[in-house]
């Protein structure tokens, strides 16, 4: 089922982050049909939540442009703290509720979001204002890595005139 929202207004869906912070890479978004060129962009953000609804702008996306029936990805860069809920929210400049829009399943109450007034494109607001919350669960994801550094590093340095070497761990 494509999402009802319209173009230039925000939809997405609420994640909740495990026991684990993570760093975002990147978010894809599945799409059906596209509109034509210049009218195929998308962006997508990332916001707190509020309340259950979204709150603040944490990271966004540059536009991109959309391959019908397919995965779109944008690189993204955004450190989620653990057990800490954010939304993933998607934009697009399509010209009409029939294109450039999201799949979805039906989840439950309060999964999913759609901004109650359109927002101009490529300009994820800072605060995401007057909300609709819905059943959707949309088709975003994103891209993680949520192994932590190492504590030690090792390092190894090679007496050049002797060959002899040593390691350390720092």
């Amino acid at each position: 089922v494509p999402d009802e929202g319209d173009s230039n207004h925000l939809n997405g869906s609420k994640v909740t982050v495990g026991t684990t912070s993570v760093t975002v890479s990147a978010i894809s978004v599945y799409v059906g049909t596209v509109d034509t060129a210049p009218n195929n962009q998308y962006q997508v953000g990332i916001y707190t939540n509020q309340n259950g609804t979204p709150g603040t702008l944490v990271a966004s996306s540059t536009a991109g442009t959309l391959t019908p029936n397919a995965w779109n990805t944008r690189p993204l860069v955004a450190q989620l703290q653990a057990n800490t809920s954010y939304w993933l929210m998607y934009n697009t400049n399509g010209r009409s509720a029939a294109v450039n829009n999201m799949y979805y399943n039906v989840g439950s109450a309060g999964q999913g979001a759609y901004s109650t007034n359109g927002v101009p494109f490529a300009s994820c607001p800072t605060t995401f204002g007057a909300a609709t919350l819905t059943k959707g669960v949309y088709s975003l994801y994103t891209t993680t890595d949520a192994s932590p550094p190492p504590s030690t590093y090792t390092l190894t340095v090679t007496d050049p005139t002797t060959g002899c070497f040593s390691t350390d761990d720092v």
